[in-house]
């Protein structure tokens, strides 16, 4: 009874609070039609604030008595409204300044870090034009050197993604909001993926609202453009490396046709050979359109394949992989629902294998398609998705077939409550709660009779988030998450567990997690002189209940997940953001406490990342000083023993220096990058890691 008489005294002090107010809302956009993310809104006398979302939506709670409200983006003239003719979704249109664009085209060259005040989660936006990002390898190479990621290569090539220690496995990869790694294996693995066709990408640290069960999130924003352009960009690098890409689009304001295509190929070698024997190329093909019917209707069409081949020489290993995927997506806005999303798509994996000399291949065909609905009403949030996906796969594993079919459905629910944001003012930010249920049925059939079996999985996850907000010259935030879920084992995992059943155990239970977080974020930007700071510490902990982990074969590409037990990561996070026209300094340290570091596999208990960019004569130049700590990892020997192996911590440098020459129509671009300046060679069941490698850069592009 007491505490039902303390929430309902909590539910009438916000009420009280949010009663002697009004709500304005709207979207902003610039000339080209395009939407404003990160816009300021200030509502006059009263200094009230807020900020623009992805799709340039504000919506902002004001006093009575104000009057008129200011909008401004850096290179944009602000604009003056009177707030009586700002009716609900109007489109502020801002006017760029034409002698600040030229230094912002400059400045925007680089990485840019989104405002860390305006999501829950920390969220990084990577320009794909950035100095690293343009003369790296794959996307996994660039990301490793800028951002607060964990990136394992394996001795098959891959380049699997995690945050913060966790399992690539927890990780969800989107295209446009759409999910791409949802085939029989999960398992981020970005050497797969280039810049082409990629305006940038979003990482999302945290679970997200459709994939509670997730630690994080990886979303590729594809490069629709909307006018004529063509761009050649060609690659040069150590250990044979080279690569090509090119791209061209068609297009105006309602109509654009985007597509181009890709190749890379580079050499590996095992420590203490001096020849190459393993032989990784890459290529992709990729096409994107849209059609905008009217200002609230957008329809998009996306295909894209991506091509891989791995071959081992010494130990007779090889990898032939294909994905294709297709989809078709809707984003309208209504006065009535909100902004509402539909998708279909429709994914190909094929992946043939040598291992040991014998065949370990696989073809997943998956079809999906999902629904998203989010409503705004004065100081709340409503948020509905529906997601529907039927995977079919297809394994040889040795002298076995076996064939796997999993059905999936999810519904995901949201409330937000969204406080005032008044400047000199304390108060509530947001809280919001998540819910989401899934439900999994699996089947398998074994030619051999390994197992045959039908298998129904369910689970309920949900989360909370609450913040309070200081709204002064440095505007503060103060967060707390809680969130408890369950992932369920891919396909490829409880095919693997079999298969190494006899050596290890039978079966493979739902991961159970649960995540608490706590976090303090400080944020100014001052537009006039074209500065910002960001800096953000955070306290985590995720407790697991039979938490898989996977165990490699020596001398394989073969890996073997089985139920760990019970174990726990926690740690600590500072981030650091300064920047201005002429230098970005960016510094990232994280540390771990395992309780047992053999179940997080290659994961050092601390890390630190700093960067410093400069501009001189219009040309960049970037170092980057990464230090990680030892890692463990746990295999099987070829008499089935395990055996375990460490990695030594590194120390080193990363450098990268970029110029870029315009005339008239013409961009023509020369970047040269180097890895790993000052670390010694190492080996990872064989293979040597942490080579020093070298990239130079040609870039045209005609618009």
């Amino acid at each position: 009874m007491k505490n039902i008489r303390f929430n309902l005294i909590r539910l009438f002090l916000i009420i009280i609070t949010f009663a002697d107010s009004r709500n304005v809302e709207g979207k902003i956009k610039n000339q080209d039609d395009d939407f404003l993310t990160n816009a300021n809104v200030i509502s006059l006398p009263s200094g009230v604030g807020t900020q623009s979302d992805n799709w340039g939506y504000f919506s902002l709670s004001i006093p009575n008595n104000d009057e008129y409200l200011i909008f401004s983006f850096i290179g944009y003239l602000s604009d003056t409204i009177l707030v009586k003719k700002i009716l609900p979704y109007n489109n502020i249109i801002l006017k760029k300044n034409v002698i600040q664009m030229e230094a912002l085209n400059v400045k925007a060259k680089g990485e840019r870090i989104k405002n860390l005040m305006q999501d829950n989660e920390l969220v990084s936006y990577i320009n794909m034009d950035g100095e690293m990002m343009r003369s790296s390898f794959d996307l996994g190479d660039g990301l490793q050197s800028n951002y607060p990621i964990f990136m394992n290569e394996t001795v098959s090539g891959a380049k699997n993604i995690s945050f913060r220690g966790l399992g690539s496995e927890e990780l969800i990869l989107y295209y446009d909001g759409v999910r791409i790694n949802n085939f029989s294996n999960s398992t981020v693995d970005l050497s797969r993926y280039s810049s082409l066709g990629l305006d940038g990408i979003q990482l999302m640290f945290g679970n997200t609202e459709n994939s509670l069960s997730s630690s994080g999130a990886i979303n590729l924003v594809p490069k629709i453009l909307k006018k004529n352009t063509f761009s050649f960009n060609q690659k040069f690098g150590t250990y044979d490396y080279g690569g090509y890409d090119t791209y061209g689009s068609i297009g105006n304001k309602k109509v654009s046709l985007n597509s181009g295509f890709s190749e890379v190929q580079f050499k590996q070698r095992y420590q203490g050979s001096y020849r190459d024997e393993v032989i990784t190329s890459y290529n992709k093909k990729i096409m994107n359109t849209s059609m905008k019917v009217d200002s609230r209707l957008l329809i998009k069409m996306m295909i894209f394949e991506n091509g891989k081949k791995y071959v081992d020489r010494r130990a007779n290993d090889s990898l032939d992989l294909l994905n294709n995927h297709f989809i078709f997506k809707l984003d309208n806005e209504n006065k009535i629902l909100g902004d509402i999303s539909f998708y279909g798509s429709s994914q190909e994996c094929e992946e043939i294998g040598i291992v040991n000399l014998k065949e370990n291949s696989k073809s997943d065909l998956s079809n999906g398609f999902g629904m998203k609905i989010k409503r705004k009403i004065n100081h709340a949030s409503f948020g509905l998705s529906i997601e529907q996906n039927r995977i079919k796969s297809n394994h040889i594993f040795y002298d076995d077939k076996i064939s796997a079919n999993r059905n999936q459905y999810g519904i995901n629910f949201n409330i937000e409550l969204i406080g005032q944001k008044k400047i000199s003012k304390v108060g509530i930010r947001n809280i919001k709660i998540m819910f989401n249920q899934e439900e999994i049925d699996d089947s398998f059939i074994s030619q051999n009779n390994l197992f045959n079996e039908n298998k129904f999985w369910k689970n309920n996850n949900s989360k909370i988030f609450a913040s309070i907000i200081d709204n002064n010259d440095w505007q503060k935030l103060l967060f707390i998450t809680y969130s408890s879920s369950n992932r369920v084992p891919s396909i490829d995992e409880i095919i693997k567990n079999k298969i190494g059943a006899f050596l290890l155990n039978d079966g493979l239970l739902n991961e159970k997690k649960s995540m608490f977080e706590f976090g303090y974020k400080i944020h100014r930007n001052d537009i006039d002189k074209l500065k910002s700071v960001n800096t953000t510490f955070k306290i985590f902990s995720y407790q697991y209940i039979d938490k898989i982990k996977h165990i490699y074969y020596d001398d394989s590409i073969l890996m073997i997940p089985v139920n760990y037990g019970n174990e726990k990561i926690s740690g600590y996070e500072f981030a650091l953001n300064i920047k201005n026209q002429d230098f970005i300094f960016n510094t990232f340290y994280v540390n771990h406490f395992f309780s047992d570091q053999m179940a997080f596999q290659l994961y050092p208990k601390d890390m630190l990342r700093l960067s410093l960019q400069l501009k001189y004569l219009k040309t960049f130049f970037k170092l980057i000083y990464r230090k990680e700590s030892q890692k463990f990892l746990t295999s099987l020997n070829s008499e089935n023993n395990l055996s375990y192996s460490r990695l030594d911590g590194i120390q080193t440098f990363d450098l990268a220096i970029d110029k870029k020459i315009k005339y008239r129509m013409l961009d023509f671009g020369l970047n040269f990058s180097a890895k790993n300046l000052n670390s010694p060679n190492q080996e990872l069941i064989g293979v040597s890691v942490y080579d020093r490698r070298y990239v130079f850069s040609i870039s045209l592009l005609i618009m």
